[in-house]
C-alpha cells in the first residue's frame, strides 16, 4: 500500500483535470497480448526504441563509419533458433 502513495497526487490531478486523455471504454488492443510471446525472448526492443532508433540499432555497430548490421544478424539468428524448436 505504501508504494501507491506517490500516485495519489497524480490521481487527484487526473480526476480534476481530465488528464488530457479519453477515459471511455474501448475494444481491447490485441497487439498488447502479442508482447507476451515476443518480450520474454527479447524480440521486443522496438517497444523501447522509436522506429528510426530501432533501424539504427539493427545497423550497429559502426565500423570505420559504416554500418555492419551485426545486430540485425544476431536478431535473425535468434528468430531462426526460436522457430527451429
Amino acid at each position: 500500500m505504501v508504494g501507491i502513495l506517490p500516485a495519489v497526487p497524480w490521481l487527484f490531478d487526473v480526476l480534476a483535470n481530465g488528464g488530457g486523455t479519453d477515459f471511455r471504454l474501448r475494444l481491447p488492443n490485441f497487439t498488447y497480448f502479442a508482447g507476451c510471446f515476443t518480450q520474454p525472448f527479447e524480440f521486443g526492443i522496438e517497444y523501447t526504441l522509436a522506429p528510426m532508433q530501432m533501424l539504427d540499432y539493427l545497423a550497429s555497430p559502426l565500423l570505420a563509419g559504416y554500418a555492419t548490421y551485426l545486430m540485425a544478424i544476431v536478431y535473425f539468428i535468434m528468430i531462426c533458433l526460436f522457430l527451429s524448436q
